[in-house]
């Protein structure tokens, strides 16, 4: 699980089961789905569903901050922000946890049309303290 704000990751405990060479997966809140995939063992297809459970939340949480909004959501060529005139410095991460943005400067917009289409995690900044990480769907 990677933490952006850190620059740092944390192993978790491996999937259950046999090994499978390229299984699905989904999560739904804090569990993991697998299915499919070919057993190494019995060199077969499984049909079957396991269920794993993190016991941690998994993702990003947005910070509830109501007096600082990202806007438009979902986002073009640009994001705005308003609420917070101590915003100092702005991160933006793909959902791999990459930095593909980042602005130190006061201004309240930033630039995104180098950004592919896709959900992003914005982290805003007062100094080195984190005011509220967001979540914004950039489309272009």
């Amino acid at each position: 699980q990677y933490n952006p704000s850190a620059d740092s990751w944390t192993q978790l405990t491996p999937h259950p089961g046999e090994s499978r060479w390229a299984p699905g997966s989904f999560v739904i809140n804090n569990d993991v789905y697998f299915f499919g995939g070919y057993n190494r063992f019995t060199n077969q297809y499984p049909n079957d569903l396991w269920k794993f459970s993190l016991g941690t939340t998994v993702g990003s949480e947005e910070e509830d901050i109501s007096y600082l909004n990202i806007y438009p959501n979902p986002a073009n060529n640009y994001i705005s922000w308003s609420g917070n005139e101590n915003v100092s410095s702005i991160s933006v991460y793909n959902v791999m946890g990459q930095m593909v943005l980042n602005s130190s400067s006061y201004t309240s917009e930033l630039n995104t049309e180098s950004l592919k289409d896709g959900l992003y995690f914005v982290d805003f900044y007062e100094g080195s303290t984190l005011l509220k990480r967001s979540k914004v769907v950039i489309q272009h």
